[in-house]
């Protein structure tokens, strides 16, 4: 309805019961609203939340300093504050959704296309955010409102991390982008958007300040009621629940704040400014943070959205002893991924259910029995875990000296079981240095496909039966060199391929030999060139002589 109060026009919408998300952006300082009108106007929204409408109002414009309001001919507010600590009714009343402001912080990074899509729309992805607190800049108070209520007691549903014990309600209870400065909303008003947005002088008409974050949210909490069918009421409690439950329905702002300067010796000004900091958690700026619309709506309507996921790898190859590691979960849509295994031995670090891109960690007891396999399962993805039995009647059969994987190189290795009965065959990888080598692997003889991390690899070869290894590593891995030794039960044999993406490929032969010395023909006419790779079998340090002397420490290897 059209009147002269702002209030006036809240108290029909609500009588008539005209809608069910209710927006106001007027306000006054607690200190300047009379309390019967506070007192009136709380019953008031206590009832819009009795028939299901939800309340949304402004935090305020002064930040911690509300009731330095706008004076004078310019209409702006004072450069310092002088009447104390202060919050705006009615986004103080616990009946109400107070709405804060935030500021986008591009620091330096694109965020916006040079162009819109087709839905007018060109934000690349989500903008990070800082408290709105544009003072200095402006040179008057011009930040996010905030703080505690001098009137209202704390509602028990106003609980969680960062939430003052103060006794008082706080607020804001969220915030959404406010800056006037930086951006501003683009709007159409009387005489404005003649060409386009623009006046018939090419000027934009925009706005800013929490009183454009209050019909924002509004917007927000009617999408949620058309997704559930229902209305909210004060949606407050499930708000303050969710941040708790589904941290993923809000952006925590966490730098920033609405501190702005005071006159020393006015009251609450001790050093020349006052105010709050954003934080972890709730805070008096932005309250819970910005929200995550898709989020908020699907959490709201009971269902946790799903997030669809893909992982780094597709599984580990642990040696019998104690290990740990991890998988890399890239979200590549919203909702939330929950990480589970039903294996005893292999145990989740952590916590197990998380929204956005991260990572699972794990570890696995040392294993006294036979090999055994056990699963990941996040958002059903499967991460395979293999740990292989202690060694039992493996001796030494080889070694490869030369193993290269990941930026130009890719390594392909294939054992042959040369007997009549199937037999275990156990590689270790081991980098130059003598220290485990983890390499992530593909295995085209399986039918599953992705890659395989470990340092070492045991598999039983099929009589007269073959297994091929692949090194997995891409073009933008580090180059990882190193060496293989191979142990096994049986007579197998084997050998490596190793090619860089010039198509030059050299072949090792598994190296049974163990003489004392060995001949070696090269020819390095024609701008050929030959590799050596030598490998350090035993746990302690050896020499090697060629035209020049090497010590190879235990387990290592050198190449030239």
């Amino acid at each position: 309805m059209n009147s002269q109060d702002a209030f006036t026009s809240a108290t029909y919408a609500i009588d008539q019961n005209v809608g069910e998300v209710l927006s106001i952006s007027y306000g006054a300082c607690e200190a300047e609203t009379p309390s019967t009108q506070i007192e009136a106007m709380n019953s008031v929204f206590q009832q819009a939340n009795a028939q299901g409408i939800t309340v949304v109002a402004a935090s305020g414009d002064q930040g911690a300093a509300d009731c330095d309001e706008p004076v004078g001919a310019s209409g702006l507010p004072p450069s310092s504050a002088s009447r104390g600590l202060a919050v705006d009714f009615p986004g103080s009343s616990p009946y109400v959704t107070g709405a804060g402001g935030t500021e986008f912080n591009e620091n330096g990074q694109t965020y916006w296309s040079a162009s819109n899509n087709s839905n007018a729309g060109s934000a690349l992805s989500y903008i990070p955010e800082i408290a709105w607190n544009d003072t200095a800049a402006d040179g008057y108070l011009s930040a996010s409102g905030g703080g505690a209520s001098a009137l209202f007691a704390k509602p028990s549903w106003q609980k969680g991390t960062g939430v003052p014990a103060d006794g008082f309600r706080d607020v804001p209870d969220i915030a959404l982008s406010a800056s006037p400065d930086h951006d501003p909303y683009l709007i159409c008003s009387a005489g404005w958007c003649t060409n386009g947005f623009r006046d018939s002088q090419t000027y934009l008409d925009t706005i800013g300040g929490t009183s454009a974050a209050v019909p924002t949210f509004a917007g927000i909490v009617a999408l949620i009621n058309q997704k559930t069918h229902s209305s909210q009421g004060n949606i407050n409690p499930a708000l303050y629940a969710l941040a708790s439950a589904t941290p993923g329905a809000f952006h925590d702002i966490t730098a920033g704040s609405n501190v702005v300067p005071c006159v020393v010796g006015t009251p609450d000004c001790a050093d020349g400014s006052m105010g709050y900091t954003a934080g972890p958690g709730y805070d008096q700026v932005t309250g819970l943070g910005s929200v995550d619309t898709y989020n908020l709506v699907s959490a709201l309507d009971g269902i946790e959205q799903v997030a669809p996921v893909v992982i780094s790898d597709s599984g580990e190859f642990f040696a019998p002893s104690q290990g740990s590691g991890t998988v890399g979960v890239t979200a590549t849509g919203a909702g939330s991924w929950t990480a589970s295994t039903t294996a005893s031995w292999i145990t989740i670090i952590g916590a197990v259910s998380r929204t956005g891109n991260g990572t699972v960690s794990f570890t696995v007891t040392a294993n006294t029995g036979a090999a055994r396999s056990g699963t990941l399962t996040i958002n059903g993805q499967t991460f395979t875990i293999s740990q292989e039995s202690p060694s039992s009647g493996l001796s030494d059969a080889g070694s490869m000296a030369q193993i290269a994987s990941g930026g130009v190189w890719d390594t392909s290795l294939t054992l042959i079981d040369l007997g009549t009965a199937s037999t275990e065959a156990r590689i270790d990888f081991s980098g130059n240095a003598g220290s485990a080598l983890m390499l992530p692997f593909t295995f085209p003889q399986q039918t599953f496909t992705g890659t395989m991390l470990g340092a070492t690899l045991d598999q039983i070869l099929n009589p007269h039966g073959q297994f091929v290894i692949n090194t997995a590593g891409s073009s933008s891995d580090p180059v990882s060199v190193g060496w293989a030794q191979l142990s096994t039960g049986g007579a197998v044999n084997g050998f490596a391929i190793f090619e860089n993406s010039n198509g030059q490929e050299a072949v090792v032969p598994l190296e049974t030999r163990d003489a004392p010395s060995y001949l070696l023909a090269f020819d390095d006419t024609g701008a050929l060139a030959t590799g050596l790779a030598i490998a350090n079998l035993a746990t302690a340090a050896q020499t090697s002589t060629s035209s020049s002397a090497t010590t190879l420490a235990g387990r290592s290897a050198w190449g030239a």
